[in-house]
């Protein structure tokens, strides 16, 4: 079987531009919730995971019931708003406040190596899940987030009633703009209506706390950016590490909100500096979550799954996007696989993802191996593998540093974005149906001389995707964050654009 290819007519994506309004939707988000200032700090970035998940993907719900809900909920917390006493708590003095929402393989493999790089006896670690703390190395003091963020309800009302009129102005006119569905101005007004109290909480909370410095997995999360903005206002400095690939420019977010960013490599560097920062900002030093070995035993691993060991492997990896999306790539990859024969096929979900949620695929394609993100590990799925399929998820470049081809399904007009990055820069096929799939993934399974050449094409693009990997990274970042401690280097006193 010859790969089709992956710049033939056949599999060459139109070249239609993405529509203006979706390219648009965070600046415009931003922009319009630039003033007023609640204590010096906007809210716009506080919103950008809810125009991310709820309109750029597409899922949340807008129906009348779930608009009336919105509603009635903005009236309970503008009413009826209760007093939280977190922030009376003490906390040691001079150590480093790192974040960690909540615990999954892939942030406590980020998030572990830097608290312990760090030294765990200097860090204080916020979170929101009491999973965390199973997995909090010894010696580092923990805190929840309910329970260090505080909320003084009549200071609150006092803040939210001189500001509330224009931002209500603001979020209408956001909502036209964007020509945004039915249902956005509700749930945006209680997302807007909570970053006000959390805005507040975070900068009473970093106040009695006064760390020397923050490290947060991710900079623009609902939680997480409201302590980076209040940081900013009692000029403690920042840094932002990155939990996941970037988006392309279109739909990236003009800059960081942290003071400095910890790049995995060259490739997200210039990402930035094409986006406007300042490279100042921006410091290289690697991922700690991602190594080049492969610790765990294929055969085992494959034989723990029920899988015939001799068999070759190909895995799809999912991706929190539209729904409707993500069943069209699923159903791609599923009958691309059925033509191969022979193969065993995977579909991993992302952690967002559930398993009804594939009912109908599942039951059409029963030789297809859908598996729970929770039933397999990172590392395992890697060990498993032999070809990963993706769209747009980091598993991709995930597959190409743990030696592993790729293989990216394109499915137009849906934007392409680190698939994009896969095919141009990396040299992995692309391919639109599940004809072309098969035709192409044989080859990658079977031809020894192409594998090595795909191989060669995929080593040139890790050494640019990152820099360093597992603890030398986190030594890097420990030292990035200690010089500028020690440096006394502020730039969270930096107007934001």
């Amino acid at each position: 079987m010859s790969e089709t290819n992956p710049n033939s007519e056949s599999s060459t994506r139109p070249a239609a531009a993405p529509e203006p309004r979706e390219l648009d939707l965070l600046p415009v988000m931003e922009g319009t919730l630039a003033q007023p200032l609640l204590e010096g700090m906007p809210l716009g970035p506080t919103l950008t995971d809810a125009v991310v998940i709820e309109l750029l993907n597409s899922r949340a719900a807008s129906s009348v019931t779930q608009r009336w809900k919105d509603r009635l909920r903005w009236l309970r917390m503008r009413i009826r708003a209760t007093v939280k006493h977190g922030g009376l708590r003490e906390f040691p003095p001079n150590r480093v406040l790192v974040t960690w929402r909540n615990s999954t393989p892939r942030i406590n493999e980020l998030v572990m190596p830097v608290i312990e790089a760090l030294e765990p006896q200097r860090c204080i670690v916020i979170y929101q899940n009491a999973d965390v703390l199973a997995k909090l190395p010894a010696g580092a003091y923990a805190t929840s987030w309910q329970d260090s963020v505080p909320h003084d309800p009549s200071k609150w009302a006092v803040a939210y009633r001189r500001c509330w009129p224009r931002w209500r102005a603001g979020l209408k006119r956001f909502c036209r703009d964007a020509a945004a569905p039915r249902g956005t101005y509700e749930r945006f007004s209680v997302h807007l209506m909570h970053a006000s109290m959390l805005l507040l909480g975070c900068l009473e909370f970093l106040t009695r706390c006064r760390p020397t410095a923050i490290v947060t997995e991710h900079d623009r999360s609902s939680l997480w950016s409201c302590l980076i903005l209040a940081a900013r206002q009692l000029q403690i400095p920042t840094f932002g590490l990155l939990h996941g690939v970037l988006a392309p420019l279109p739909r990236a977010f003009r800059y960081s909100l942290a003071d400095f960013q910890l790049c995995w490599g060259e490739s997200h560097r210039q990402n930035f500096l094409q986006a406007g920062e300042d490279p100042a900002r921006l410091i290289l030093a690697g991922c700690p979550r991602l190594s080049r070995e492969i610790v765990p035993e294929p055969t085992a691993i494959r034989t723990r799954l029920g899988f015939d060991p001799h068999r070759p492997v190909v895995m799809l990896g999912t991706s929190p996007i539209r729904q409707a999306e993500c069943l069209q790539i699923s159903e791609v990859f599923c009958a691309g696989m059925e033509l191969l024969g022979n193969v065993t096929g995977i579909v991993r979900l992302h952690p967002s993802e559930k398993l009804e949620t594939y009912a109908e695929t599942i039951r059409r394609h029963p030789s297809i191996h859908f598996l729970d993100n929770r039933q397999i590990t990172l590392d395992e799925a890697m060990a498993a593998a032999d070809v990963v399929a993706v769209q747009n998820s980091g598993l991709g470049s995930d597959a190409l540093v743990k030696r592993r081809l790729a293989v990216v399904i394109d499915i137009p007009p849906s934007p392409l974005g680190h698939g994009l990055e896969l095919v141009q820069e990396a040299g992995c096929p692309r391919v639109v149906t599940p004809q072309e799939f098969a035709a192409t993934v044989a080859p990658m399974l079977f031809d020894a001389e192409l594998r090595r050449q795909r191989q060669v094409a995929a080593e040139r693009y890790v050494a640019n995707f990152c820099a360093f990997f597992g603890r030398d990274s986190a030594r890097r970042i420990a030292e990035a964050v200690n010089e500028v401690i020690a440096s006394g280097t502020v730039s969270s006193s930096r107007s934001l654009p």
